[in-house]
C-alpha cells in the first residue's frame, strides 16, 4: 500500500514537470512568432525604404556609345556638331530603363548635365528632328521583353528602354574628362565619367571606368 501512495506521488510530480514544461513551450513558440513577425516587418520596412530612397531612378543598360563631333544623322535625327573636329567627341548615346521594374519615370521632367573641370552644364530637351549642341532627345523607344514594344508616350516603365542622344555643349578632345548626370524628378541621380580615349573613330563604345 504505501509503494502504490509513493508511485501515486511521484506520479503526480511528473504531470506537474509535463504541465510547467508544455507552458514553457508554448511561451517560447508564441516569442519566437512574435519576434519572427516583428523582422518581416522590419524587413518589409526596410524594402520600402530602400525603394523611397532610390525612387524612380534610373540604370543605363547597354553599352554607352560616343560619336565624334561631325554633323551627321543619329538613329534618324539630324545632330548637329558643337564645333567641326573629327578627333574629338560631340556626342552620346545612352541606352536607360528603370532601376525597379515597377516604376515609372517621366523623361520630360528628367534633367542631365555635363560636368567638366568643374563646371556644369544643364543640356536642354529637343523634340525637334534637329538637335542642336547642348540638347538632348529620345531616339527610340522600345521594351526589353520579346514580342512587346513601348508605349508613345515619355513616361519610361517597367521592361522600356528609351535610348537618349545627347549633342555635348563642344567638342571634347581626347584624354579630357566628362560626368553624365541624369536625375529624375523625384529618384537619385545616375552618374558616369568618361575619358575620351587618345582616338576618336566616328564611333567609339565605352567601357566602364
Amino acid at each position: 500500500m504505501l509503494d502504490q501512495k509513493r508511485q501515486s506521488g511521484i506520479t503526480s510530480i511528473e504531470v506537474v514537470i509535463i504541465l510547467v514544461l508544455i507552458g514553457f513551450c508554448s511561451y517560447m513558440v508564441i516569442s519566437l512568432l512574435h519576434s519572427s513577425n516583428q523582422l518581416s516587418i522590419s524587413n518589409r520596412g526596410l524594402v520600402r525604404g530602400a525603394i523611397s530612397e532610390s525612387g524612380d531612378s534610373v540604370r543605363i543598360y547597354g553599352t554607352p556609345i560616343g560619336y565624334s563631333s561631325v554633323s551627321r544623322e543619329i538613329e534618324g535625327i539630324h545632330a548637329i556638331a558643337s564645333g567641326e573636329d573629327p578627333n574629338a567627341l560631340g556626342f552620346f548615346l545612352i541606352s536607360v530603363t528603370p532601376i525597379v521594374g515597377d516604376l515609372s519615370i517621366d523623361t520630360n521632367r528628367m534633367r542631365i548635365t555635363i560636368v567638366s573641370a568643374g563646371n556644369e552644364i544643364p543640356v536642354a530637351r529637343n523634340r525637334n528632328a534637329i538637335l542642336n549642341p547642348g540638347n538632348w532627345t529620345i531616339v527610340k523607344k522600345y521594351n526589353m521583353i520579346p514580342m512587346q514594344s513601348a508605349d508613345e508616350d515619355d513616361i519610361l516603365e517597367g521592361g522600356e528602354i528609351f535610348d537618349l542622344l545627347i549633342s555635348l555643349p563642344e567638342p571634347f578632345p581626347p584624354y579630357k574628362k566628362l560626368i553624365i548626370i541624369l536625375s529624375p524628378e523625384h529618384g537619385m541621380p545616375w552618374k558616369q565619367e568618361f575619358t575620351v580615349p587618345p582616338v576618336t573613330s566616328p564611333i567609339v563604345k565605352f567601357g566602364w571606368t
